[in-house]
């Protein structure tokens, strides 16, 4: 299991740096970040940090190592 977040807006490279322990993908002028269950309160504070969007979490039975969906 593992969650997934849907932020507003395309996460720049740079910006995506900073979530190391997560698989990012981006389009459609939102960005997913799937990432494990330890690690959701961390994530969380990150984009409260940084000032990103949440638009939707979800907890979702994908494998670890695939990237999020289009």
């Amino acid at each position: 299991m593992m969650y997934e977040a849907s932020v507003r807006g395309e996460m720049s490279d740079v910006l995506g740096a900073a979530f190391t322990e997560c698989v990012i993908a981006t389009g459609h002028g939102t960005t997913a970040v799937r990432f494990h269950p330890e690690a959701l309160r961390e994530v969380l504070d990150r984009f409260q940090d940084f000032g990103l969007d949440l638009i939707d979490l979800r907890l979702c039975d994908f494998p670890s190592g695939d990237p999020p969906p289009d």
